[in-house]
């Protein structure tokens, strides 16, 4: 919780500096608005890495980590506090999705971006298609009432550059909603 806070307070402080990073920005942005298991694990270790340029939400607030350094854009769900990233000749990889499929649309529309899915998020609101009891999605209205979501969903995945999944088993359940090429890039240890 600290460590939150302090993330916020030095991406205040370097703010100002924005500009002189953005201007040398190139290669990748990782994009992960939503911290949860195996992906908030992945997004803590990119954020360590010198290496990587990330998108990441910290308590509500959109934070972009350039090579390291933390730059506080604004509230998270403000799409115009992404506005100041509209050119910069990156290639952006979605890993999660915010829980507003417009806005992300609206953002990645006119950028090169994959999107890599990690769990089922984009085909149901049960991440893992099982609810608190345990019971199994059947992949109809009864539980996936959102189909806005969906339609959104769709347009990102048309249009990405690639979409990554971890085995064949998940391209069965996707290509009932979502007809796009997937590539099959299995997870590590």
């Amino acid at each position: 919780m600290i460590k939150d806070y302090f993330v916020i307070m030095a991406s205040i402080i370097f703010r100002p500096f924005l500009p002189l990073f953005l201007r040398r920005l190139s290669g990748v942005i990782h994009v992960a608005y939503i911290k949860l298991g195996g992906l908030s694990k992945f997004v803590d270790d990119l954020c360590i890495q010198r290496d990587y340029n990330l998108i990441t939400d910290v308590k509500g607030f959109l934070i972009l980590y350039i090579k390291g350094v933390p730059f506080f854009l604004g509230r998270s769900y403000k799409v115009s506090t992404l506005q100041c990233l509209n050119d910069i000749n990156c290639i952006y990889h979605v890993h999660q999705l915010s829980h507003n499929q417009h806005k992300d649309w609206l953002f990645l529309q006119d950028k090169t971006y994959i999107v890599t899915i990690h769990d089922y998020y984009c085909v149901c609101e049960r991440f893992f298609l099982l609810d608190y009891n345990f019971n199994y999605c059947h992949l109809n209205e009864e539980c996936c009432k959102d189909l806005d979501r969906r339609e959104w969903i769709s347009r990102i995945l048309l249009n990405a550059s690639c979409v990554i999944v971890p085995d064949e088993s998940m391209i069965d359940i996707l290509s009932h909603f979502y007809k796009v090429d997937y590539t099959v890039i299995p997870h590590g240890i």
